[in-house]
């Protein structure tokens, strides 16, 4: 564990320091642009649990096959691979508002397409892909700007901890939505809902975002040329750093398993597969709560201490559904899993301390 927490990196100023603002909601809220960051978050995420929920359902009634409605659940992670050449390069040469409001306004526009025209199961899961790529590169390109909203080291933590609490609290709503979407009115309008909560997520950057607002590597495009084998190999020479970023990168991975994992084990119960609302809801408030203790009440040493424990709890999600118990234990247990999200409050802490500032963008 000592590994974890060597280095200095490019860590933001902490809260020992004279002068600094607690690390409450309510001061991080009276950021203007972490407001706008935030609000939009919480908007967009809800329409995207609602289409994904809707999409998965409608797509294993159209095919009955377990494994096409998995992949349509796990297209939420491709898309971060391909954007992760896209994302440094934009950083270097755009400012934050205009890049955001671009990749949060195109998807508007693809969904609202895929919802007069949801016909085709293929054409639905490459839409979604498109629409997932251009919402990596919005996350990419918000987490980059983060630590320059919220330049103090545990505020910045906090952030990260609410944006994920919202996603979560937006899990469970968008999740039930979705089933409801479902049963009154159709997989189209969950589509619709979706693609204005984009415009809404768009709206708030443009209102929220200063114009003047940079990214930390914002010009150097000198970097371009060998930017990822420098990068890379910064990296693999900072101590602590590349098993802080593989657990980061793996323990979501194990998040979006329930989600993939819910909709064949309802099938092979013989459950309706509107009930998988009901299970991807229970992992996000198992999240939530899990995700408020470790950043409310826990010191920065012992969100650390926690990584590992919780990273272990998280991966144990997907074997409840290996045994195939009754509804409500699998509710139950799903739920007390997502408590291992109590890793991520460490992992961020830990990322923030040890990546150094040259390369943080291109990082984050």
């Amino acid at each position: 564990m000592s590994g974890f927490v060597s280095g200095s990196g490019g860590s933001l100023p902490s809260s020992d320091t004279a002068g600094t603002e607690k690390p409450t909601y309510r001061n991080l809220l009276r950021n203007r642009a972490f407001a706008a960051l935030f609000a939009g978050h919480a908007v967009s995420m809800t329409g995207d649990f609602v289409a994904s929920v809707a999409l998965a359902t409608w797509i294993f009634q159209t095919t009955r096959s377990a494994f096409l409605t998995s992949v349509a659940i796990s297209l939420a992670f491709v898309p971060s691979l391909i954007s992760v050449p896209v994302v440094p390069w934009v950083v270097r040469r755009f400012k934050p508002r205009g890049s955001l409001l671009l990749s949060a306004f195109i998807p508007a526009v693809i969904t609202a397409f895929l919802a007069m025209n949801l016909t085709n199961v293929w054409v639905t899961l490459t839409t979604m892909l498109i629409v997932g790529v251009f919402g990596a590169i919005y996350f990419g390109l918000r987490a980059a700007v983060l630590p320059e909203v919220l330049p103090q080291e545990d505020m910045y933590v906090a952030g990260r901890a609410l944006l994920r609490i919202s996603s979560q609290a937006t899990q469970v709503v968008g999740s039930i939505a979705g089933g409801a979407f479902i049963m009154t009115l159709g997989v189209s309008e969950a589509l619709l809902f979706n693609a204005a909560t984009f415009v809404i997520l768009a709206a708030l950057v443009l209102v929220g975002v200063p114009g003047a607002l940079k990214f930390s590597e914002h010009g150097e495009f000198e970097k371009d040329k060998d930017s990822v084998l420098t990068t890379v190999e910064t990296i693999l020479r900072t101590p602590g750093l590349v098993g802080v970023l593989l657990l980061g990168w793996l323990a979501p991975c194990f998040a979006i398993s329930v989600d993939a994992l819910a909709a064949p084990y309802l099938a092979s119960t013989g459950r309706d597969p509107a009930l998988l609302s009901l299970v991807i809801a229970a992992s996000g408030a198992g999240m939530v709560a899990g995700d408020v203790a470790a950043s409310r009440f826990l010191s920065s040493e012992l969100r650390v201490r926690l990584i590992l424990p919780a990273a272990v709890l998280f991966a144990g999600a997907p074997i409840v559904f290996l045994l195939q118990p009754n509804l409500g234990f699998t509710i139950a247990i799903v739920f007390f899993a997502g408590f291992g999200i109590m890793c991520l409050p460490g992992l961020d802490l830990l990322t923030i301390r040890l990546t150094p500032v040259a390369i943080r963008g291109t990082v984050l």
